[in-house]
């Protein structure tokens, strides 16, 4: 190495000249590299300048530390470089017989990889770390920041042979540690689970509050019963609701005025809330007959005046559906379809896909009537389905099960040569 000498006013503070001539040894500023592994102890520093026989008690020593330390109580073993350019860079000598320890943050993590450390010899021939004591309860001093909100450190855990500086919590760390806080929040526990008084935040978070509200304990629950209008009918069959019966639970916690009966989504009439079963006079009267397959909704809906925003209830939907089902016939008639006292079969549309079986006696024919102008008789055989011999009768006026009359198209199978049973559709 070549000689770079300590920081001074110019003169070479390193030799016994120097020393002898009255300036202290304080007054120097010696410059080392240190490319010792982290786990080692024993961390030896080639000083960038020679002679340093008379380095004295209370010399500063600016060391760059290529890695950090994990060792503990670390010693320093300082070595006079003594290289010149015809001199090989690992002739060195040791400057001391022995090593001097460091006597303050002298243990993991006392400095990082790259990192530069001043020392200053103490009286008693250790070295001490300057300028990078941790901070105390009781003193200023260095700090590392962190965001981790699960640390258990406090202001004093830096004293004695401390792994570092003192730990100090971010903005970040503060905002997460009291969110988390928040977040877990017991609540306060009464008879019969979470007690919330006269309507008022006991201590939980909102958020928490409100749930509870609106979610567990004052809920409205709506309930709607219309009698006879829950099944399938024909079409043919009119619906006629003139009332309608219901019951609330929380009533306290319906909005005002926003109880309401609802046709398919469309407003009917608002109602008064009650918390026994209440039958319901409608204002008017509601008349159902379709023509074509059809089904309409009702249901009871309000809102509630919970904290938060307004959350629309919805009772049980009641709904009513009409359908065009499918008929048959089995006679020995093979000119004239009948055309009252038929059988009725499912839904036109599920029977084109279903059928049905039926059992036959030798000579009798097959009649199934559906709405489709171009159907066609088909068998089950072995889980497949296949055409079998038909003959269109044509558009006959059907008298159904709920004594309405439709037209509709008339099929038969031919005369079965014998008895037996088999599955049939008309599609």
């Amino acid at each position: 190495m070549k000689y770079l000498g300590p920081i001074t006013d110019g003169k070479d503070v390193t030799t016994k000249e120097y020393v002898d001539g009255g300036i202290e040894a304080a007054n120097r500023v010696v410059y080392g590299i240190c490319d010792t592994a982290a786990d080692d102890p024993d961390k030896e520093v080639i000083l960038a300048c020679r002679d340093l026989d008379n380095l004295g008690k209370g010399v500063l020593l600016s060391v760059y530390f290529t890695y950090g330390n994990t060792a503990s109580n670390p010693a320093l073993f300082l070595y006079n470089s003594d290289e010149t350019d015809d001199k090989p860079p690992d002739d060195i000598v040791l400057w001391a017989d022995e090593s001097t320890h460091i006597t303050y943050l002298a243990g993991p993590g006392a400095w990082r990889n790259g990192e530069q450390v001043l020392f200053t010899m103490l009286s008693s021939g250790e070295w001490q770390i300057v300028g990078r004591q941790p901070a105390l309860s009781d003193r200023y001093g260095v700090v590392e920041l962190s965001d981790a909100v699960d640390s258990e450190s406090g202001a004093d855990s830096a004293k004695g042979l401390f792994p570092g500086p003192a730990l100090a919590a971010t903005p970040k760390a503060v905002k997460q540690a009291y969110d988390l806080a928040a977040s877990k929040q017991d609540p306060i526990i009464g008879g019969n689970g979470v007690e919330i008084t006269g309507g008022t935040n006991v201590g939980l978070t909102d958020k928490f509050y409100n749930y509870l509200v609106r979610e567990t304990f004052e809920k409205p629950e709506l309930t709607l019963t219309m009698n006879g209008v829950g099944v399938d009918r024909e079409i043919g069959t009119p619906l006629s609701i003139t009332s309608i019966k219901h019951r609330e639970t929380n009533i306290d916690s319906i909005k005002s005025e926003t109880l309401a009966f609802y046709r398919d989504n469309v407003l009917v009439e608002y109602i008064n809330p009650s918390d026994t079963e209440a039958t319901v006079t409608l204002g008017t009267e509601i008349t159902e007959n379709p023509t074509a397959d059809a089904q309409h909704a009702y249901v009871l809906k309000c809102t509630d005046t919970m904290p938060g925003a307004p959350t629309p209830r919805s009772s049980n939907t009641v709904t009513a559906k009409w359908y065009r089902y499918a008929y048959s016939a089995l006679n020995n008639d093979t000119t004239n379809p009948p055309v009252s006292g038929n059988t009725k079969q499912t839904p036109i549309s599920t029977f084109a896909s279903d059928g049905a079986s039926f059992n036959y006696a030798v000579g009798q024919c097959l009649w199934l009537f559906t709405t489709k102008a171009d159907a066609k008789i088909q068998t089950n055989v072995l889980g497949q389905w296949a055409d079998v011999t038909f003959y269109n009768a044509g558009p006959v006026q059907l008298v159904q099960a709920n004594d309405a009359t439709h037209t509709y198209y008339a099929y038969r199978t031919a005369v079965f040569d014998g008895a037996g049973t088999a599955k049939y559709r008309v599609s």
